[in-house]
């Protein structure tokens, strides 16, 4: 089974990212504000990266559920290796 990665526990995110744990694909997710993003792990069991590159070595299918273009286009940014991966 394939491991999915979340990015962005907004109000959409947070309930996408809770389905995909309860499901156990999720295995990592990754937050701008690091406080949620702990809470979440703690109540999911999942892993929490402290930087968006992290997902990558966790994950083969990578979810971004973020605001706008521009909060998509600076967490991609900040992706060193994305071959292989699917976001």
């Amino acid at each position: 089974m394939e491991k999915v990665a979340l990015i962005g526990l907004g109000v959409m995110g947070h309930r996408i990212g809770a389905n995909l744990a309860k499901s156990g694909v999720l295995s990592v997710i990754y937050n701008r504000s690091v406080e949620k993003a702990k809470r979440f792990s703690e109540q999911f069991g999942v892993k929490c990266a402290e930087h968006p590159n992290d997902v990558l070595k966790s994950a083969d299918i990578i979810i971004t559920v973020l605001s706008d273009d521009d909060a998509v286009s600076s967490v991609i940014c900040q992706f060193h290796e994305l071959k292989g991966k699917t976001v």
